[in-house]
């Protein structure tokens, strides 16, 4: 469901030709759910709880991301010429797809104790509250996403013009800005929870999924999705592999140390995703 609004947006994006703002959203949603996570990190303290050991169960999910988007830069880099379009998807997009699928019967198993817990919690809220007005509130939130994707498509489009900036800056940086909001708003109840494991892997399931949609959207557009992509695509894509395995090495390392109430490995994250965004608007 929270990546329901991210396939809408793109897909009415490249109907319209905005290619770059359905990419960008996309890939610069990854990168804003590390700085999401590393700015939590930082402004809750949880010395050995969330980019630490505690979190390390979520490495797999981590690595696993870095694959995902691995492939897709290397789909934006590569020429047309050798791409291969199968079903109206180019190959590496259908290779994303297998290699989510893959890597998820992995973190499925390396997380069945937390996967079971969910699943207590949800049978126990279905008893107290019954399933139709749960029902009703997913129908009701998901017909409110259909309506206002292409609204959203079109601001976004406008804005970038109006500001000078490209669709390619303004689709990693501003758009994921909005479709991100419901990671946000899970992350700061997980914190709120000190559920600090829990923030982690919603990032990490969240940035593996994001790229899913990159199929679907790519058999709407008519043309090859990664070839009108923009180049500097591959910038966000080893930007947020970057941010990523610094993320995995903070959980697997042996002890944290904090100068004064910040994380070392949050404010490294911090200024490389800014650095990033620079790299891309510098790009774009």
């Amino acid at each position: 469901m929270t990546s329901l609004p991210d396939l809408l947006v793109g897909i009415n994006a490249v109907n319209q030709g905005w290619v770059d703002l359905a990419v960008g959203d996309l890939l610069g949603a990854a990168l804003i759910n590390m700085l999401v996570l590393a700015a939590l990190d930082m402004l809750k303290p949880s010395r050995g709880r969330m980019l630490s050991r505690a979190a390390a169960a979520h490495a797999l999910s981590g690595t696993m991301s870095m694959t995902l988007l691995a492939l897709v830069g290397i789909a934006v880099f590569i020429p047309d010429s050798i791409d291969v379009i199968a079903g109206g998807v180019s190959i590496w997009l259908w290779m994303v797809v297998g290699a989510y699928f893959l890597g998820l019967r992995l973190v499925f198993f390396d997380q069945r104790f937390a996967n079971k817990q969910v699943g207590q919690d949800a049978k126990r809220i279905s008893a107290q509250t019954g399933l139709l007005k749960p029902l009703i509130g997913y129908l009701t939130s998901a017909g409110l996403i259909f309506f206002a994707a292409p609204m959203l498509a079109r601001s976004a489009n406008q804005l970038a013009e109006l500001m000078g900036v490209g669709n390619t800056f303004f689709g990693t940086l501003f758009l994921p800005l909005c479709t991100t909001l419901p990671e946000l708003v899970a992350g700061l109840t997980a914190v709120r929870m000190r559920a600090f494991a829990l923030v982690v892997g919603n990032v990490f399931g969240t940035i593996a999924f994001n790229l899913l949609p990159l199929a679907p959207i790519d058999f709407a557009y008519d043309g090859s999705l990664m070839a009108a992509a923009s180049p500097a695509h591959v910038v966000t894509c080893f930007a947020a592999i970057l941010v990523i395995s610094i993320t995995v090495m903070g959980q697997l390392y042996h002890s944290e140390r904090r100068i004064v109430f910040l994380e070392p490995d949050a404010l490294l994250i911090i200024a490389l995703v800014v650095a990033a965004f620079g790299l891309i608007y510098y790009l774009g």
